[in-house]
């Protein structure tokens, strides 16, 4: 089994002493013996050890943060870490429409369908996009956790979003057993939401005009 091509001539027979072996193997021992012999290991990790993951823990990846709709969460922070230019979590993600008076009384508009905004964290100025600011169109997950690196950064992102069409990933506390007459309590729930939009402002808007 020395080379390539015998490897994967036999790949059967190999991955069937593998299978036999790993079965009586503990998931972290088994990645650690086969990392010190140069084999690409890694575990498949639930939510629950990637939670409790020991390495995550250390570098302060998990963070605990109180949401004026959600309660106490424990979410994820930023990525990685810059010394001379630190992330800081100013604000949780917004409740939907939260900042509208905050943010359309800057162009004398009068908000509509707005609620009452949190108490804003503390704006740094040591940050490296401190006086950037971003509009955020985005949607779901993927869309929304590059904004959310650039507020972690320091920027001054603004979600945008439509009440007849908010951001689809709200929906997801929907399956969570939220009631009926709680359901816009429910659209500020979503945990994927309020790990996505870490540090943003929110407003919405009518998209259609």
């Amino acid at each position: 089994f020395r080379e390539t091509s015998s490897r994967a001539e036999h790949g059967q027979e190999i991955n069937q002493h593998l299978i036999s072996w790993l079965k009586d193997q503990p998931r972290q021992k088994a990645c650690q013996f086969l990392q010190s012999q140069g084999v690409a290991a890694g575990p498949v990790n639930t939510a629950q050890d990637t939670l409790g993951s020991p390495q995550l823990r250390d570098r302060g990846f998990f963070v605990r943060m109180e949401h004026p709709v959600a309660g106490p969460v424990t979410i994820p922070s930023a990525p990685y870490h810059l010394s001379r230019t630190p992330w800081r979590l100013r604000r949780p993600a917004p409740r939907l429409g939260e900042h509208n008076s905050l943010v359309l009384g800057r162009l004398g508009r009068e908000p509509r369908g707005g609620v009452k905004a949190s108490t804003p964290g503390h704006q740094a100025t040591t940050q490296s996009l401190a006086g950037v600011r971003v509009l955020d169109f985005t949607r779901d997950v993927a869309g929304s956790l590059g904004p959310c690196i650039l507020a972690l950064l320091g920027a001054e992102v603004i979600k945008v979003e439509s009440r007849q069409n908010p951001d689809v990933v709200r929906y997801v506390a929907r399956s969570l057993g939220w009631k009926q007459d709680k359901a816009w309590e429910g659209l500020d729930s979503s945990a994927e939401f309020n790990q996505t939009n870490l540090n943003k402002l929110g407003i919405t808007l009518d998209l259609t005009k």
